[in-house]
């Protein structure tokens, strides 16, 4: 009867592991439910591969997780009775339990702007938050309580699961000898020690193993979020690569430009940057092949400029963006830089490489300052100034309640500011109306197009803001002599078949503006990505110095045309030709045709080198790795 009852109590944990690894499945699959259109149709096989594949991450999730707490259920039996450790053992499975479902349950809406699991740097974004985490988590539970209650509704599942098994009160009363106790403890604890593994191999289970079994297309539904979390968490950002040697590595791939045309003059050309908060092609009717435009003007500013129709973001995030945008750094690491361990290190920017041609210049973003620390950055990278809401000098109702001030207003005031620096000077302004909740002055609501998505609005009243800027800049008396570059930090919600599919998912549109130069008109097809921002205004303005850059300048004819992000830890790049390549880091490679829906165009088959493309990727991340970690990204 003893031994039955002994075994009593390992059925019983056993029953509820089934029933968590179930429900952390449930949550798992809803990413693809609440979410059809962002993944391929699923065949059959591919069902089971994901299905089963995935069951093996969330076993170890659950593994991972509980060898905090199962251990704890086989220390001896009268002392388990006690009423307040089993009040403490119950809340602690509680609180484990939510931890193990909340990820996978937050990201089915979170996914959709990033289009990749979270990961530990999740972190690192809420304390660079800390001032909107407040007012925005509200907002997402007001318009996202339907996932609050399916969160809810498994949560009361699990602990359904936990009352009818391990704290089933037929087995508190259960009198065990203590060695028998202890036998069955070490058993769980080497199950839970293996299971978390997930691999009897020298090398325990890891995110790159999703991709490995689903490909890229179907890696998130493979992984869960917790697992994600785990696996990155207190992991180092970077590690030294020796795909090549030094010699080799510079002649595949240099970061050391110089643009200088030695018979004609430095430009002392104004720059303004625009980056357009979460702007996609998408959004745009000159580049989306017939769907809805939410941007009338700049569609009619882009036919007297120079429009760059196949253009890449290099991230998912702003904090990805804003560095790759002024100051060429690409987010090919776990973290981003602002918030990794390198964000000390020395970086080029803008700012500092215009700097020693007598340019004054400021950023201008619109929300609380401190904000993802674009301050700290921003002046790292060279900016004189910083003017956030604090400087803000307009009436209070222009604050969106959320995020900072309207866009609207805030590009107005950027036009005041900028009207009190001596030229030449550069400017970068980052807008932000476009972000959820998406809010719009209530003297404009109503009057701007609603979309397929609730962030279409906010584009339509983004790109009015940029109307009423140009036409205030426009009275100005240094707008002649100005460049101005519109793009975007990165895609946002998508919602065609087009731009939801790799690399479209990435594209983003990038305007170059001069109303002197009639020679920066028309359409470009060149790839392009934003780390190319840098070194082309170097290579514009003929800039006599040798800059540091992930990226080429987009005018310069002989330069190899490539586009790197990083999506699960999977290096990719978008090469001419329509060819993708995906790297995990270590052995496995792919290069694959894909059809591009933009322009109807097929795969141009044989114009690269598979090898040549291989070792071009390897020997990009080889750069940024070894020269992050040793301080090495400018010439200081």
């Amino acid at each position: 009867m003893k031994a039955k009852l002994t075994r009593g109590i390992a059925a019983a944990v056993v029953k509820y592991a089934l029933v968590s690894v179930l429900l952390l499945s449930v949550a798992r699959f809803m990413l693809l439910l609440f979410n059809p259109s962002l993944f391929a149709p699923l065949g059959f096989r591919m069902f089971n591969t994901v299905l089963w594949g995935g069951m093996l991450f969330d076993f170890s999730t659950f593994c991972l997780v509980h060898l905090l707490a199962i251990p704890f259920l086989f220390i001896p039996i009268r002392v388990l009775q006690k009423k307040i450790l089993k009040i403490v053992l119950k809340s602690w499975l509680i609180v484990l339990n939510i931890a193990l479902l909340a990820p996978s349950i937050i990201d089915v809406i979170y996914f959709r702007f990033t289009l990749k699991r979270t990961t530990a740097d999740i972190f690192n974004l809420m304390g660079a938050m800390k001032d909107e985490m407040g007012g925005l988590t509200g907002q997402f539970l007001a318009d996202f309580w339907y996932m609050l209650l399916i969160f809810l509704a498994l949560i009361a599942i699990l602990l359904f699961a936990l009352q009818k098994t391990i704290f089933l009160k037929k087995l508190s009363l259960i009198q065990i000898k203590y060695w028998k106790q202890l036998v069955f403890g070490l058993i769980f604890v080497a199950l839970l020690v293996t299971g978390g593994r997930g691999s009897f191999r020298i090398r325990p289970l890891s995110i790159l193993h999703a991709t490995r079994i689903a490909g890229p297309e179907y890696a998130a539904l493979v992984v869960n979020s917790t697992f994600t979390i785990i696996k990155t968490y207190g992991k180092e950002d970077l590690e030294k690569k020796s795909y090549f040697s030094k010699d080799e590595v510079e002649y595949i791939f240099s970061p050391i430009h110089y643009y200088n045309v030695s018979n004609e003059p430095v430009k002392k050309t104004n720059v303004v940057i625009i980056i357009v908060e979460s702007l996609s092609a998408e959004h745009m009717g000159c580049l989306n092949n017939g769907l809805q435009s939410f941007t009338p003007f700049l569609d009619s500013l882009s036919r007297s400029s120079m429009l760059f129709s196949n253009m890449f973001a290099n991230g998912k995030k702003s904090l990805e963006g804003i560095p790759a945008v002024i100051s060429s750094i690409p987010p090919i690491m776990q973290n981003p830089f602002v918030t990794s361990m390198y964000s000390g290190n020395n970086i080029a920017g803008v700012a500092s490489m215009l700097k020693k041609y007598g340019y004054s210049s400021a950023f201008f973003h619109g929300g609380f300052n401190g904000t993802m620390n674009f301050d700290g950055f921003a002046g790292a990278a060279g900016y004189n100034k910083y003017f956030g809401k604090n400087e803000y000098d307009g009436s209070e109702s222009d604050f969106d309640g959320r995020w900072g001030i309207f866009d609207e207003p805030f590009l107005q005031f950027l036009i005041r500011k900028t009207n009190e620096f001596k030229e030449p000077f550069t400017t970068c302004v980052f807008t932000l109306s476009s972000h959820h909740p998406y809010t719009i002055p209530k003297q404009h609501q109503g009057r701007f197009p609603k979309g397929p998505k609730e962030i279409d609005e906010t584009i339509a009243y983004a790109d009015f803001a940029l109307r009423h800027f140009f036409e205030t800049v426009s009275h100005t008396s240094w707008y002649k002599n100005t460049l101005f570059i519109i793009t975007a930090d990165h895609t946002s919600e998508l919602y065609s078949d087009c731009f939801a599919r790799y690399p479209n998912n990435y594209a983003i549109p990038m305007i170059w503006f001069n109303p002197s130069d009639s020679n920066l008109v028309g359409r470009n097809e060149i790839i392009c990505q934003q780390t190319d921002i840098l070194p082309s205004i170097a290579d514009y303005l003929n800039l006599n110095d040798t800059i540091y850059s992930f990226g080429n300048s987009v005018f310069d004819l002989s330069a190899r045309r490539f586009a790197v992000m990083q999506t699960n830890l999977i290096y990719q790049m978008v090469i001419r030709g329509n060819i993708f390549i995906e790297f995990d880091g270590e052995m496995q490679h792919s290069q694959k045709e894909y059809f591009d829906c933009r322009n109807n165009t097929q795969a141009a088959i044989g114009i690269e080198n598979e090898e040549s493309n291989f070792d071009l990727l390897k020997a990009i991340i080889q750069q940024f790795n070894n020269r992050t970690i040793d301080n090495r990204l400018t010439k200081k």
